[in-house]
């Protein structure tokens, strides 16, 4: 099986990968032939500063799978994804091939490190407690001017009963990060998506509600 694939640099410094993965296990293409899984035919680089790239042309076993990944505009690659769990069958359906869990977090450690550390974080809080239903997500965005000034950006948001409110050293719902969030009494924030949109653009936050397990 052919790949073409490309390392060029994308808008807002967008880093594309090449995953391949082999009887469970999970490759990065780092640009050199990797024996037993792909080998490079051809090779196309144009010289251009930073944007800079080369087109590489790979000859692959049918039975390894392939992950072209590029993070979406104005979040990460991973930032839609709110669990270990939900990662692993995200990944598997990309590449149409069984991987182990271990493989899955030790790669994602090397090559998102900060989404490794979020979902390890999340398996932590939601060991000790039962869920309540599935996650949800809710949305928001693109205010009038009017409303930024009564500060929009700055108040918190209410869904499903639930208030979530932003940390005082956060100044924007814009900027927001998940740990910047202050989700109410039983609730764990999963992630935080920023989107296009007039104005400020869209905010969607996902959240699971729980219950403590009684000791």
């Amino acid at each position: 099986m052919l790949v073409k694939w490309n390392n060029g640099l994308a808008s807002a410094g967008r880093r594309p990968r090449l995953a391949l993965v082999k009887e469970g296990k999970i490759f990065q293409f780092l640009g050199t032939t990797i024996p037993g899984v792909a080998v490079i035919t051809t090779t196309d680089f144009k010289k251009n500063g930073k944007w800079s790239n080369t087109t590489f042309h790979l000859e692959v076993g049918e039975n390894v799978g392939v992950a072209a990944l590029l993070a979406p505009m104005h979040n990460g690659q991973w930032d839609s994804v709110g669990s270990w769990d939900a990662a692993h069958a995200t990944f598997q359906e990309i590449v149409g091939k069984n991987v182990s869990l271990d493989a899955l977090k030790a790669w994602m450690l090397l090559e998102y490190p900060g989404t490794a550390r979020r979902f390890d974080e999340i398996a932590a809080l939601l060991a000790e407690v039962s869920l309540e239903g599935d996650p949800v997500e809710f949305s928001f965005g693109s205010p009038t001017n009017r409303a930024i000034t009564e500060g929009y950006w700055q108040s918190p948001k209410t869904h499903g009963g639930h208030e979530f409110r932003l940390r005082g050293d956060c100044g924007e719902w814009t900027y927001a990060k998940k740990e910047d969030i202050i989700p109410p009494a039983g609730c764990i924030i999963l992630s935080i998506l920023h989107g296009p949109g007039m104005h400020g653009g869209m905010v969607t936050v996902m959240y699971q509600m729980v219950t403590v397990r009684s000791s």
